[in-house]
């Protein structure tokens, strides 16, 4: 640095503290941005065939860190189904912000008797122009 100019030599020091800073920033989680979602600040339902005529079981037990859906699905109606449902507010019609996240992680647990059964996961978004807010599958 002994050939550069007091200028050159300022900015050269004044990008290595700015880098030094923004890289411990960094590394102590500054710009990581995280949204779990647990019993405390969602609200968990079961919905499944019953109210279309179905013959599904089902019972939830929720605590602190998580829910256990249990389903006992009966093939009385067309497309038996049991589901749960994760509603992150208290009304539907007014969700939250999630411009500033860029990816979902989803941690599930899920035993079959059935060989060759699967887990489909519907994120749905609320939409005045054809959501009805009494019918959650809308």
């Amino acid at each position: 640095m002994a050939g550069l100019t007091k200028p050159v030599r300022y900015t050269v020091l004044f990008l290595v503290v700015f880098t030094c800073i923004a890289y411990t920033w960094f590394l102590l989680g500054g710009a990581k941005r995280e949204y779990v979602v647990t019993p405390v600040n969602s609200t968990y339902r079961i919905i499944d065939d019953t109210a279309q005529n179905g013959a599904t079981e089902s019972k939830m037990e929720v605590n602190k860190t998580g829910a256990l859906l249990e389903c006992n699905i009966v093939k009385k109606s067309q497309w038996p189904f049991c589901e749960i449902a994760i509603s992150l507010t208290d009304h539907v019609d007014k969700g939250i912000d999630l411009s500033d996240y860029e990816s979902v992680g989803i941690d599930i647990d899920y035993d079959s008797p059935v060989e060759g059964e699967r887990i489909r996961i519907y994120l749905r978004n609320y939409d005045p122009a054809y959501a009805n807010l009494t019918d959650p599958i809308s």
